[in-house]
């Protein structure tokens, strides 16, 4: 997993590999930890099943197991859920807090959408796509959205990640987390001038019983619900947003079978642009 704390405080997690001694990353260097609880760089391992750590306001925070260099745990963070070499871990223990999302399986593979059309003429309908060389906030692509709402009972959700075949459990310590970042005017030609469309989207989850994150009542760290609709104006236009869901609280013992970004505003018209990264569940 990897946190990026917004204004610093402690973090406080289960260790993910019981029984071993995790390794801290912060910022790219690897640190050590004393006793389990941190207070600046220090030089030690973890030890305990309860790690507290003390961050400062921007820092990025990796723990991994002990042993792999900061540059091979980022390249296995980097690579797609499906052929991610998993982080190593006691037998038993679950897969779905060693695995990420990577850019490359983001593409759309059909979807449910009403009232949305492309947001240029070019563009046939609602899109979620990688791209490479565009907006990205880490590495040289992200996922882009887009589409144009006609008002009525406007949505877009689009499957873009299949976990059907293997589902991930959602347990105690599950959070989804990403970055996403709404264009307006001023970044991009098909959102009109004064739309804040952009911001009515949010990743979203189907479980394996068919149940929705966006219908489960689950809220983010600020309180707003997780269905896109909830999010209109709560994010911020033309900047990176960190996105935090607790998933346990109201979806504990189900699976995810899929991901998907989704567009939701009933009455919303014009169009709305963006993009997505920096994805983790775990």
């Amino acid at each position: 997993m990897r946190a990026v704390a917004q204004k610093g405080g402690s973090l406080v997690l289960t260790n993910p590999w019981p029984g071993r001694s995790p390794q801290l990353c912060r910022n790219g260097i690897v640190s050590g930890i004393v006793s389990g609880t941190v207070s600046g760089t220090v030089s030690g391992t973890v030890s305990g099943t309860r790690i507290t750590l003390a961050t400062s306001v921007g820092e990025t925070v990796t723990p991994a197991p002990s042993g792999p260099s900061h540059a091979t745990v980022q390249t296995r963070l980097a690579q797609p859920l499906t052929t991610a070499p998993a982080v190593p871990s006691p037998p038993g223990s679950s897969p779905a807090t060693r695995r990420r999302p990577g850019p490359t399986p983001w593409t759309p593979r059909g979807g449910n959408d009403v009232g949305v059309t492309g947001v240029n003429s070019g563009t046939p309908g609602p899109q979620a796509s990688p791209r490479t060389g565009e907006t990205a906030r880490t590495g040289g692509s992200s996922l882009m959205y887009s589409g144009s709402a006609a008002g009525g009972n406007a949505h877009a959700y689009l499957k873009v990640y299949d976990l059907s075949g293997a589902p991930l459990a959602v347990n105690t310590a599950q959070t989804l987390g990403y970055r996403i970042y709404p264009q307006s005017a001023a970044t991009t030609p098909w959102v009109p001038a004064g739309f804040t469309e952009s911001t009515c989207v949010a990743v979203d989850l189907i479980f394996t019983d068919n149940s929705t994150l966006r219908d489960s009542g689950t809220v983010d760290r600020n309180g707003d619900q997780a269905r896109p609709a909830h999010w209109c104006g709560h994010v911020t236009l033309g900047t990176w947003n960190h996105v935090t869901v607790a998933l346990a609280a109201d979806n504990a013992g189900k699976q995810i079978a899929r991901i998907l970004v989704g567009y939701d505003h009933p009455g919303g018209t014009g169009g709305y642009r963006g993009y997505v990264d920096d994805r983790t569940i775990g």
